[in-house]
């Protein structure tokens, strides 16, 4: 049995099998970029709040040794 465009039907099933597996290897891939993406930027946020944490601390710690000196 062959299809409309001369493949065998088999070989036109495979070819939709293949097909679709792809389209869902792309979803998955894309739904785990966004994911780390998503995990990149929380991790950047908490960085970037967690510094002036920091600097504070420098700030007493230098106060604290210019007081000594």
């Amino acid at each position: 049995m062959t299809t409309n465009l001369g493949c065998p039907a088999a070989v036109t099933l495979r070819c939709g099998q293949l097909q679709r597996q792809t389209h869902q290897l792309h979803a998955e891939t894309n739904a785990r970029a966004r994911a780390l993406k998503s995990e990149r930027q929380r991790a950047a946020d908490e960085h970037c709040t967690s510094i002036p944490r920091y600097d504070a601390r420098a700030r007493q710690n230098t106060a604290g040794i210019n007081a000594l000196v």
